[in-house]
């Protein structure tokens, strides 16, 4: 079983931000091989708007137990500093960082594209080598 976690803006209720992670793992179909790992907003809270102290003890524990990290950047709808933090955490680790850079023109993303193992464009593309990697790991 491969664990992947996702890093990147929080969406769900309350928000007018897509839903990123759903559609990647609805793009995915069905993977019996995969654990996903999503940080997501406590019940009650808007995205964006939460105490982290309630969540953060709670991602880095998946970000700890997880063996890739699908992280989606988008400054069209957040800064994303947190996933930012994440990715030094698990790049720190070792860990194999599959980055979807939406804002490919922003030079202030540099850095965690130079630490991701690869930058794609779009989730399918995400998806792909989601695939491509999880089968290695299995």
């Amino acid at each position: 079983m491969v664990k992947i976690y996702t890093a990147g803006y929080m969406a769900g209720e309350g928000s007018d931000r897509p839903n990123w992670r759903e559609a990647l793992v609805q793009e995915m179909g069905v993977c019996d091989h995969i654990t996903w790992l999503h940080p997501g907003v406590p019940p009650g809270q808007i995205p964006g708007q939460g105490d982290p102290r309630t969540y953060m003890p709670r991602d880095l524990a998946q970000i700890n137990s997880c063996d890739i990290c699908v992280a989606l950047f988008d400054l069209k709808y957040a800064r994303c500093l947190g996933a930012a933090s994440e990715l030094g955490i698990l790049f720190q680790q070792r860990k194999p960082i599959i980055m979807i850079d939406k804002s490919p023109d922003i030079g202030s993303l540099d850095f965690q594209r130079s630490i991701a193992t690869c930058v794609v464009d779009s989730i399918p593309h995400a998806a792909d080598t989601i695939l491509f990697v999880a089968d290695g790991l299995c």
